[in-house]
């Protein structure tokens, strides 16, 4: 059946592949070969479109098909991504490897690769030296899991942590993650070896690429490059879309805890390593300490006792309070601008170690995220939601956009040349006006809305109990 957007050979294709799919046992149904067409004709347009899709219907399928289509025959990579990892791992290995098969059925090839954050992936230099070092650890149980992970490694393990049978708890895995503060990129000499720089590469010659909410999104609002953000050439498929507001509004949220214990450590490095520096990070370090020490009061005076949060009405913070932290924001510059000279004369190629490098690099890249937040906090923005959060004697200042449908329109609507959005459950009240208003999606959106493929009025029953133990 053609569809409009659709060349008769996409559509002719699209029905092979589901010929082919029906003589391997495998049987679609109606609400799926709807989805199909829907997901390829609205890529092919490239306009978004909202699917809901009950469950049962194989959306999965529905869009892997429907997507692969079109990125194959014009040249185009597919982004899939979904709300956590977990279906990551069932879609690259359940239904993938059959719609891949399919396709190959007729001269297609489509690679596809799963691409995470890169704290999930190992990182062999820090490994190496975590490792070599393990008669250093009094605990034993962590040398011997860092030995396992060397071990593995060797073995063919690619590197993600969730690929092992038995991960490491994650205070060892923090001890060898990849980590972009300690990441010397190309100098280092592990760079070829690098799981995470090796699922990139990967992702970049790929057709398919299946990723998570989470990583896509920090991606497109801090690096705003790489292979997630090639919008030319990317289309863009989100799974269990019916999260995808509150993704986008934690991916935009900034966070700063009022400690000046980092600081102190700073200005400590400082003065070992640059004797003449020594009075000036000090002073700078007790300006922080008695800037944090002023928030923190200023915080408890504004809370009842036992209080461990509070909202600021309308996202407004008193005068007083931004004067505290813009002075913060100051002492921690000045602090920046001594630690930055003495990390950039540091050798790249031994950053990774465990030694003085790899601490000053940490030090400078938590102190300019510290010195970033708080401009973003202190900068005049689009309505927010603005409190304070108390965790043991200090507080922390948070802000956070409170409607995602700027956000969604500027990074992602306006960029993206075909977008589908789909779960279960996205319609209200019989209707997409409220999550077209939520993501701020173009009103021309197209949406379709499938009809569920279980008879749940004669195959089903609802049965109440009489009588029920109290949850507790």
């Amino acid at each position: 059946m053609e569809t409009p957007d659709l060349t008769p050979q996409e559509s002719a294709l699209i029905e092979r592949i589901y010929s082919h799919l029906q003589s391997t046992g495998l049987r679609d149904r109606l609400s799926q070969r709807r989805m199909t067409e829907e997901v390829a004709r609205s890529l092919a347009a490239g306009s978004p479109a909202l699917i809901e899709a009950p469950t049962g219907t194989g959306k999965s399928m529905a869009y892997l098909i429907g997507g692969g289509v079109i990125a194959c025959t014009r040249d185009k990579r597919l982004i899939v991504s979904t709300a956590g990892v977990g279906l990551q791992d069932q879609l690259i290995h359940k239904d993938v490897p059959t719609v891949v098969e399919a396709f190959s059925k007729f001269g297609l090839t489509l690679p596809s690769v799963v691409l995470k954050g890169r704290g999930r992936y190992v990182c062999p230099a820090r490994l190496r030296v975590a490792a070599t070092q393990g008669s250093m650890f009094e605990d034993e149980e962590q040398s011997a899991a860092l030995g396992g992970l060397r071990k593995s490694l060797r073995g063919g393990w690619n590197g993600c942590r969730d690929a092992l049978e038995s991960p490491p708890s994650y205070p060892t895995w923090a001890l060898v993650q990849n980590d972009r503060n300690l990441c010397d990129g190309k100098d280092c000499p592990d760079y070829g070896d690098c799981p995470y720089y090796q699922a990139v590469d990967q992702a970049i010659s790929a057709r398919v690429v299946i990723t998570n909410h989470d990583y896509l999104l920090t991606t497109l609002s801090t690096a705003q490059q790489g292979v997630m953000c090639d919008f030319e050439r990317n289309l863009y498929v989100f799974d269990e879309g019916h999260h995808l507001n509150e993704h986008i509004i934690a991916s935009f949220r900034q966070q700063i805890v009022v400690s000046p214990d980092e600081a102190r450590s700073i200005a400590k490095t400082i003065g070992s390593m640059n004797g003449s520096a020594k009075p000036a990070a000090d002073m700078s370090s007790e300006m922080i300490s008695g800037l944090c020490k002023a928030i923190n009061q200023a915080a408890f005076n504004m809370t009842h006792d036992g209080e461990t949060q509070h909202r600021f009405p309308r996202g407004e913070m008193p005068g007083g309070l931004l004067r505290l932290l813009g002075q913060w924001r100051s002492a921690m510059d000045a602090l920046l601008l001594m630690l930055r000279p003495l990390a950039d004369s540091q050798p790249r190629a031994r950053a990774s170690a465990a030694g003085l490098a790899a601490k000053l690099r940490l030090d400078l890249a938590r102190l300019e995220a510290g010195v970033q937040t708080l401009d973003a906090i202190l900068a005049p923005s689009a309505p927010r939601a603005a409190w304070l959060d108390l965790a043991g004697s200090s507080w922390s200042v948070c802000v956070s956009p409170f409607d995602a449908s700027g956000i969604a329109r500027d990074r992602l609507w306006s960029k993206m040349h075909g977008a589908i959005i789909t779960s279960a459950t996205l319609a209200s009240l019989g209707n997409f006006d409220h999550i077209v208003r939520d993501l701020g999606l173009p009103s021309g959106t197209q949406t379709l809305r499938l009809p569920g493929v279980f008879d749940y009025a004669s195959k089903a029953r609802i049965l109440i109990p009489k009588a029920f133990p109290s949850p507790s």
